[in-house]
């Protein structure tokens, strides 16, 4: 059985996102702003109060969570070992994907004369070098040894 606090909370959500739709259907169909401005804005409250319940019952946003982990240094470490694995294959790709993407940027013409950090790419090439970058961070830890200094 769902605790009265749950259903409470679910029939907000549903009763948010019946106004939502509703609010749209004056916008996109007899164009009365007016009303779909009134009708969004119950659409909200209605949001507001199960999320309210729900926090009342221990739920937290991926932010809060993460700055609890933050706050725990071991949790954080325990977190980053156990998915070990997956990040050392997306670091493979990424690195595949950074070579790709500096001959996208190189076609493109969206280059510096000479590489940068390792990047010569302006465009898709920084942007992976970055994604490179901060997963070794976080696998290696700071370091000239393993990420050229760049952190």
């Amino acid at each position: 059985m769902i605790a009265p606090e749950l259903q409470r909370a679910a029939k907000h959500c549903a009763n948010a996102e019946e106004l939502a739709r509703t609010a749209a259907l004056y916008v996109s169909g007899p164009g009365d702003l007016q009303k779909a401005e009134e009708t969004a804005l119950w659409a909200g409250k209605e949001s507001a109060a199960a999320l309210a319940l729900l926090r009342g019952l221990g739920a937290t946003t991926p932010t809060q969570r993460a700055m609890r982990a933050a706050s725990n240094p071991l949790a954080e470490l325990a977190r980053v070992e156990s998915s070990r694995s997956e990040a050392l294959a997306l670091l493979d790709a990424l690195r595949t994907a950074h070579q790709l993407a500096e001959a996208l940027d190189a076609k493109r013409g969206d280059v510096l004369a000479e590489p940068v950090g390792g990047s010569a790419g302006l465009v898709w090439g920084d942007r992976l070098l970055q994604a490179v970058c901060g997963l070794e961070l976080e696998l290696y830890g700071p370091g000239e040894a393993v990420t050229g200094a760049r952190e």
